[in-house]
């Protein structure tokens, strides 16, 4: 996944590629819940969340974003925990990854829409951004930094 590999943000205030919603996966109900009210006291326009279902894992991201939902939120426990941001500028994710820590929620996979993750799978996207992750812990871990709380 050379062209969608993890990069840091700048401060644009440049939308990414997408719809305005959030993808996300590895949720409980009650967790959703917290989840929404936190993205809407955090953001003043309507950001949707949408829960990741099986179908959407053998879609591209960019069908997964924008076709109707047809079918039932795969089971939390089959999915990694991550929130994927579309349709949102850089500062608009950095204020939301700073503020995640006050929902009391586990720390999720947080990515963001590209030009080039917009055709990945679903599923590979999930895959790679679960091993970059992985990847990025051990590095940080290796450097006796404090892994984000991951409760």
């Amino acid at each position: 996944m050379t062209d969608a590999t993890f990069r840091k943000l700048d401060d644009s205030n440049q939308r990414g590629p997408g719809p305005r919603i959030i993808l996300i996966g590895g949720f409980q109900a009650n967790e959703v819940v917290l989840l929404k009210e936190f993205v809407d006291k955090t953001f003043t326009d309507k950001i949707r969340l949408r829960l990741c279902t099986a179908n959407m894992l053998e879609k591209t991201l960019g069908d997964a974003l924008s076709r109707p939902v047809e079918d039932n939120p795969a089971p939390p426990d089959k999915l990694p925990r991550f929130l994927l941001l579309s349709g949102m500028s850089n500062q608009e994710i950095h204020a939301l990854i700073n503020r995640y820590g006050s929902t009391g929620l586990p720390r999720p996979m947080f990515a963001a829409t590209t030009p080039a993750n917009m055709n990945f799978m679903l599923r590979q996207l999930l895959l790679e951004l679960l091993q970059e992750h992985k990847a990025m812990m051990a590095r940080r871990q290796a450097q006796g930094a404090p892994a984000p709380e991951e409760k």
